[in-house]
């Protein structure tokens, strides 16, 4: 079941993807990888599609954020099967002057830059921000090797940054 699970998920995958790929399957991992021209991509059932390693044991990066223009180094950004923009949590904040903290039990981030205070759960759609009902983005945030990745819309959308995308800079302005 769970390598038609799989199949079913890299083919998904390969239909999204534009250009020429080919996947074969990592018996000791239960993992697919697909080799197109940006690099090795890992595909497995709980984080989606992200960039590994590739072959020169570079860090494959799809986009690189700034904040007011300064390059955020050593952050791994990348889209994921719905080609959503997912990106760091805590990198992103901490430099955005948010406190970020980690609750493992629940699998929830705090935000808090008071008056603005963000709560979320790994795999759950549902970002509040004060007291507010949970508000869905275009996808949950996902936990990839201990790092919280959510969409860039956690930072457009929800706590109103402009964030503009151009060629691979994700620049997000904090109007100071």
């Amino acid at each position: 079941m769970k390598r038609k699970n799989i199949c079913i998920l890299t083919l998904s995958a390969m239909l999204l993807l534009s250009s020429s790929v080919y996947a074969q399957q990592n018996e000791e991992e239960g993992i697919m990888l697909i080799n197109e021209e940006d690099g090795i991509m890992l595909i497995n059932e709980e984080e989606g599609i992200m960039p590994i390693n590739d072959e020169n044991n570079e860090e494959v990066k799809t986009a690189k954020i700034s904040i007011d223009g300064e390059i955020l180094e050593d952050i791994q950004v990348f889209n994921n099967e719905n080609d959503i923009i997912m990106v760091p949590v805590r990198a992103v904040a901490e430099k955005l002057g948010f406190e970020v903290e980690w609750h493992n039990d629940t699998k929830t981030v705090i935000l808090n830059q008071l008056p603005v205070y963000v709560t979320f759960s790994i795999g759950e759609n549902g970002y509040t921000i004060a007291k507010t009902a949970p508000m869905p983005l275009e996808e949950a945030p996902i936990l990839v090797d201990g790092t919280t990745y959510a969409p860039i819309s956690l930072f457009s959308d929800l706590l109103e940054y402009d964030v503009n995308i151009d060629n691979d800079i994700i620049d997000i302005k904090t109007n100071n």
